[in-house]
This record gives structure tokens, sequence and C-alpha cells, in this order.
């Protein structure tokens, strides 16, 4: 199965959704669920821990000034005691509303086994030899473009089943942007940057206004200044674009320091860009100010993120993969070697830090218009870490581990969302033990290699021609 194209597995997906729209509903009842699972039902695993309590914990960090000195011990020691007993409590079943936490991870599996792995790996072992031989007759552009198709129409049929995998698929999106934008900049150049969400701020403020001011009634800004008939798909494209492009202007506040500072001194730069950004927007009422902007279109959905996540992991892999990203590479292993050689660094630097900008703006242009709302406090400091956490994860100079990672940190994000705050201890913690024991991440400084152009196994496996001996010896 290793060598079985993508195609295959596409198609398999697809038949599993079905499957899963017709017989997903019954087989979840039979299985023990409520209501039909959403998220391959990872948003139920954790469910039991929702009631734990932590604040009591805390106490003698927090006592009162009435207390005597050994109240707030007794009061965290209970705490701790109640809370080991909540936990043990939701391990276990009690009853048909109270499922335990290894009868819930059970019917998970269930589940999913049944709905997607069987069906999935069952189908492409079907479809394993047509799906190749359909790719190795086409040229491989046309092969690449209708996996690209095919994946979209995958991911549509299993979205459409309710409005929450599409929002967990936009999200989806939106992370691989800024992930892939930020390893471009950490990863395959070796800066350090970590105020990434300041360029995606910069997007985001400038999408919104411009779709507001010209296409939209609101108390803001007044009345629309163009129809709002132009303000899909034209307006929209127009200003993604222009946040992307405010955000490459912005990107320039990093760029010009990054030609004399390096390391920890342009984390440094990055980081007060971070906090500049989000510091002037606080404070210019015409656009909120910390209160941000309400009412701005809800125009983001499955199908431009789609396009425009394709769009921006292509010109990615494009540029660190033409001559030109060879430099981006080459400053990475040693700048001032790559100087020697002829390379410009500077204007290297400047390229990779405009294309970075430009698509984390993007990125912020597209979340702001599917939450209908943008405000400062959205793009602080914890959105930067965010960004950093999904290029570790993945691997730095990896474009399929930062696809990767956005994915699978997305879907923590909405395991862990029964444990409320708590889920913000947990995914560091789980971060923590994936940098002692994996410190470079899953893919790091590789890619996945996929069977796109559906390659022929008796090819692959030829015996190679023999070398005669006078042959060697010349």
């Amino acid at each position: 199965m290793a060598d079985t194209p993508p195609l295959a597995y596409l198609f398999a997906f697809i038949a599993a959704a079905e499957l899963e729209r017709y017989a997903g509903e019954p087989f979840g009842r039979f299985f023990g669920f409520r209501k039909q699972p959403s998220l391959f039902g990872v948003d139920k695993i954790l469910e039991p821990f929702s009631k734990l309590d932590f604040s009591g914990i805390l106490a003698p960090f927090f006592p009162s000034p009435q207390d005597k000195y050994d109240e707030p011990l007794k009061a965290s020691w209970e705490s701790i005691r109640q809370l080991f007993d909540d936990f043990i409590y939701a391990l276990s079943t009690h009853g048909t509303r109270e499922i335990g936490f290894f009868d819930g991870l059970a019917d998970v599996l269930k589940y999913d086994v049944v709905i997607f792995v069987i069906p999935v790996l069952l189908v492409a072992l079907l479809l394993r030899h047509p799906a190749s031989h359909l790719l190795r007759s086409i040229p491989r552009w046309l092969g690449i473009l209708l996996q690209v198709i095919v994946l979209y129409i995958a991911l549509w049929r299993w979205r459409s089943l309710n409005d929450y995998r599409e929002l967990v698929l936009v999200y989806i999106g939106v992370n691989i942007m800024l992930a892939v934008s930020l390893n471009l900049i950490n990863g395959y150049m070796g800066e350090f940057s970590v105020g990434h969400a300041g360029f995606m701020a910069v997007g985001a403020y400038v999408a919104s206004v411009l779709t507001m001011w010209l296409f939209t009634d609101n108390k803001v800004f007044g009345d629309a200044v163009l129809p709002s008939e132009w303000g899909l798909p034209a307006g929209f494209i127009i200003a993604l674009i222009a946040g992307g492009v405010a955000a490459a202007l912005a990107g320039l506040l990093v760029a010009f320091p990054s030609f004399r500072t390096r390391g920890d001194y342009l984390a440094i730069v990055t980081l007060a860009v971070n906090f500049i950004v989000t510091g002037v927007i606080n404070n210019i009422e015409a656009v909120g100010g910390p209160r941000g902007l309400n009412g701005v279109p809800l125009w983001t959905n499955f199908t431009w993120v789609f396009v425009v996540v394709v769009m921006s992991v292509w010109s990615v892999y494009a540029l660190v993969s033409s001559t030109f990203g060879k430099g981006i590479i080459a400053i990475r292993e040693d700048e001032i070697a790559a100087g020697l050689m002829g390379i410009n660094t500077r204007r290297v630097k400047l390229v990779a830090f405009l294309v970075s900008s430009f698509i984390a703006g993007v990125s912020g242009g597209l979340l702001v218009h599917m939450l209908a709302y943008v405000n400062p406090g959205m793009f602080d400091i914890r959105k930067s870490t965010e960004a950093l956490v999904m290029v570790y994860l993945g691997g730095m100079g990896s474009i399929s581990g930062s696809v990767i990672a956005a994915v699978l940190y997305t879907l923590l994000i909405e395991a862990f969302r029964p444990l409320e705050v708590l889920k913000w201890v947990v995914i560091p913690l789980i971060l923590i033990f994936l940098m002692f024991f994996r410190p470079q991440g899953l893919f790091g400084f590789r890619e996945i290699s996929l069977n796109l152009g559906g390659l022929d196994k008796r090819k692959k496996h030829a015996p190679q021609p023999e070398v005669s001996d006078d042959a060697a010896a010349d």
C-alpha cells in the first residue's frame, strides 16, 4: 500500500464520507453516541473530564486576608483530593448518560474503524492499479491538478454534513497558511521570528476595513460606497490582496533590521513589531480600538480557504525549489559564505520576508471574514506562539510537516475543548515531551514522499544494467 497513489485514497475517502452520510447516524447510535460524531469523534473523547475543577488548588497562592495561615493549604489539599476522585470517576461509565473515558474512547475507535478505516483501505486497495494507470497516462501536472480537485471534492462531501466541520476546516486552512509562511523564515532561511501574528493583524484589519467601508452598510463607516453585489468575488479578492500587500509592507519593519541582526536579536525585533502593530491598532478609535470591529461580512467559506491555501503552499514550494530559493537555504547554512558565493543576501531576505508576511496577511483576512469580527487581542503573542508551535511540531524546513502539524494542532485544540482553560496546560506539556524525544519535529528538513505520478513499480525495481570491468576501469 506504500506505493498507492493519493488519488486512490481520495476516492476511498469520498466513499467513506458517503457511507457516513447515509449510515453514520444509525452506526453512531449503535456504538452509544447520542449524536453522530462530528470530527471523527475526537471532540467526544475528553468530555468525561469537562467537570474537573482546578481552581481550588491555587488557594495558597491567593489567600484571603481573613484566612489563617494554614487554611489555604487545607483548602488546596481538599481540592486535590476532590480532583483526584473526580478524575477516577470520569474514567469509568456511570449509566447511559455518563460515559466514561475508556468506554468513550472505545466507542470512538469502533466508529472510526467501521465508517472510515476499513472502507478507505478496501476501496483504496481496489482502486490502486486503476488510479496508478490513469496517472501514468496523463501529464504529471494534470495528474497533480486532478488529485487537488478530488481532494476538494472529498473534503466538500465530508464537511457538508454540518457547519462545525466547515468551521474546523477553515481554521485548519488558516493555520496551514500561518505555519507554512513562518516556516519560510524560521525553517528555510534559519532566522528566528516570533511576532508573525502582527502581520496577520495588519492583513485582517486592512481587508475588513475595505469590505465594510466599500460594500456593507454599518454603524462604523456608514453607507456602502459601492454596490454590495460587487463584493463577491471581485471585492473580496481585492480586499485580501490589499491586506496581504499591507502586511508585506509591514514585513519591511523586520526585513531591514534582519540585514544586520540574527538569532535572538532578530527575535526581539519581530516581537517588538508584534507589540507595535497591536498597540497602534488599540489606539485607533476609527477601527474600534481595543473593542475591534463588528459586522465584518461573512464571506469566508471552505471554497475560498481551500483555493487560497493551495495557492499559498504551491507558492512557497515553488519559491524554495527555485534557483532563487536555494539562496534562502544557503543563508540558513552560512550567510557569510552565501554572500561570498555571489548571493545577494539582502535581496533574498527581503523577498522571503515579503512573501511570508503577505501570506500571513491574507490568512488574517480570511479568518476575520469567517468570524464576522476582529479585535487586536486576536493577534497578540499567543497567536504568534501558536504559529511557532506548529512550525516546530511539523519540523523546520518542511512544508508537508507544517501542513500536517497545522492539521494535528487544530484537531488537538478541538479535542481538548471540553477541558476549557486547562487545554492550554495540557497541549504545551505534550509539545514539551515531543521536544524531549523528537527535537527536530515530525519531519525536520524532510518532505513526505507521495506517489503523485502513479509510478510503475516495475520500473522502480527494475534491475540495473551491469557495468563491465573495462567500463568501470575507464
